[in-house]
């Protein structure tokens, strides 16, 4: 990706010792000093790092720090001409394992990053930074979420859930909920060769409500339709007012930081869903988001129970690849609000508990989904 005989715009003195640090022997330019980019290769890094490491090396505050990101935003904007190159790819091509100490992920909050977004987030998205950030997941210039759901008209909605029984970051605004999950099921659907959900028995774990009220709403025919989840007065709700005969609610209980604090039962591999039947299609939307590691284990152990042959597992995580270990929590101040994984970490453990990779896509805002896996088993 580098070469010797090329030179490399960064910048600025600080951002010239980091690109130094991991790849010395390059022709390397400071921003500042060079005004003229004919020729010259630019290297961007994430403004949120740029930041971190200037704290880090001028023992200064983040708040100090925060006219660096508006410097950094006249840099991208001078060398859009330029050849671009991300820092973080290199990291990733070279496999540097010890970039975790300048990288921002594991040196910044998530308010800090929150604010550094605030400032820099629609230059991060212009240059392909979404694959790196935690905050927000639904930036994008490409796709706008109204013009994804509009696709969709809603003309009164035919399944009414109270407010206090939605979750997900569309629960204020029921009838965008609705249409989401129509987008997310049309995207399974495809992934899995178009199939025909009439002849597919489902498995919505930590189902929420938002795919029973798509599957009502767009008359949505399917084999079978099934909902396990953690919140008993949300399941109670469902199993009392969805009257099609083919769509079943059953509630788990145990210990999660979110969503079930209080719970002294943790979940542990020889746990069993609360129903023997076997599925074609299991979903699990934004669940091994908020699991930690021992359950984000146990929960395939338990799903590859209720397999059949071909049977599909559709699930999200949060993939972050440059980060220090193997799974982090993003905002501990809120447990399990936000995990990420490493992805050669996910692999390891789908593998180990017997499940095959079929696809694995990253976050899609075309599509309303984080980073996913499609997977069959062993």
């Amino acid at each position: 990706m580098l070469k010797a005989n090329t030179q490399y715009l960064v910048f600025s003195n600080g951002e010239k010792k980091i690109f130094q640090k991991y790849f010395p022997g390059y022709q390397v330019h400071i921003w500042q000093d060079s005004k003229d980019y004919q020729g010259k290769v630019a290297i961007i890094r994430d403004v949120r790092s740029v930041i971190s490491s200037y704290v880090n090396m001028n023992q200064v505050s983040i708040a100090d720090s925060f006219g660096i990101a508006s410097r950094w935003n006249e840099y991208i904007d001078s060398i859009n001409h330029s050849n671009i190159i991300r820092f973080e790819d290199l990291i990733l091509d070279k496999n540097h394992s010890s970039y975790h100490v300048d990288n921002w992920f594991d040196n910044l909050n998530f308010n800090q990053n929150k604010q550094i977004w605030n400032i820099s987030g629609v230059t991060l998205s212009k240059n392909n930074y979404l694959r790196y950030c935690s905050y927000p997941l639904d930036a994008s210039l490409k796709f706008n979420s109204k013009d994804i759901l509009n696709k969709y008209h809603i003309d009164g909605l035919k399944f009414k859930v109270p407010s206090s029984l939605r979750k997900g970051s569309l629960q204020r605004v029921e009838a965008d909920s609705v249409k989401s999950g129509k987008v997310i099921l049309e995207h399974i659907k495809a992934r899995m060769g178009n199939i025909n959900y009439e002849d597919i028995d489902i498995l919505d774990y930590g189902c929420g409500v938002k795919f029973t009220q798509s599957i009502i709403q767009f008359g949505i025919k399917v084999k079978s339709y099934t909902g396990i989840d953690l919140d008993n007065d949300m399941i109670d709700y469902l199993s009392r007012e969805v009257e099609a005969p083919n769509m079943s609610y059953y509630e788990v209980n145990f210990q999660n930081d979110m969503y079930n604090p209080g719970e002294d039962v943790k979940m542990n591999s020889e746990t069993s869903l609360p129903t023997n039947k076997k599925f074609d299609l299991m979903i699990c939307q934004s669940v091994f988001t908020h699991l930690d590691k021992d359950d984000f284990e146990n929960l395939l152990v338990i799903l590859r129970k209720n397999t059949k042959v071909d049977t599909n597992l559709f699930f999200t995580c949060f993939i972050d690849n440059i980060m220090k270990d193997n799974w982090k929590d993003a905002n501990p101040k809120n447990p399990l609000v936000r995990i990420f994984y490493k992805e050669e970490y996910v692999r390891s453990i789908l593998d180990k508990t017997g499940w095959d990779i079929v696809s694995y896509n990253r976050r899609s805002r075309q599509f309303l989904v984080g980073d996913n896996f499609l997977c069959k088993p062993k």
